[in-house]
């Protein structure tokens, strides 16, 4: 299990983290939580997850519980984005921007005109009268239509 420490030390030795200012500059799990839900930073820690090296799902719904499900929704400059991993439930509503899933088997609705999805190690349907932008890492979406977008796929 990956603990945050060793996510961001892993993070240092592949030089690729692009968030590493503001992370460094968190001071708080809100803060840190606007940096992973960010625009840059949400890839990246999808990307990490996916190949091993990143903070386990464990870690995240045991100390970021109460972020977790689409507790928390980061809302900066009209970018909206939201997170689950191991959701509790097997249907999520997404309605923000961008969403975070990882670990779910399960359903995921879209009914924002426009969403874009970060999926990891996850096998979905996807359902909803919008449109879902989809990344897929180590992940699939079983029923591919005209509404799921697939923008990237990585398997690790």
């Amino acid at each position: 299990m990956i603990t945050l420490e060793q996510f961001k030390s892993n993070a240092i030795e592949r030089g690729i983290c692009k968030v590493l200012d503001d992370w460094n500059n968190a001071n708080s799990k809100k803060q840190l939580m606007d940096v992973c839900l960010s625009a840059k930073g949400m890839p990246y820690v999808a990307d990490a997850i996916a190949a091993g090296w990143g903070v386990s799902p464990e870690i995240i719904v045991k100390d970021f519980h109460r972020f977790n499900d689409g507790r928390y929704v980061r809302d900066m400059d009209g970018y909206t984005s939201a997170m689950w991993c191991w959701p509790t439930d097997s249907i999520i509503h997404v309605d923000t921007t961008c969403a975070l899933i990882i670990n779910h088997k399960g359903t995921v609705v879209v009914d924002r005109p426009i969403t874009e999805l970060l999926i990891v190690n996850s096998d979905v349907i996807v359902k909803g009268q919008g449109v879902a932008k989809v990344h897929l890492y180590n992940s699939t979406v079983i029923n591919p239509d005209e509404r799921v977008v697939v923008e990237s796929k990585k398997e690790y």
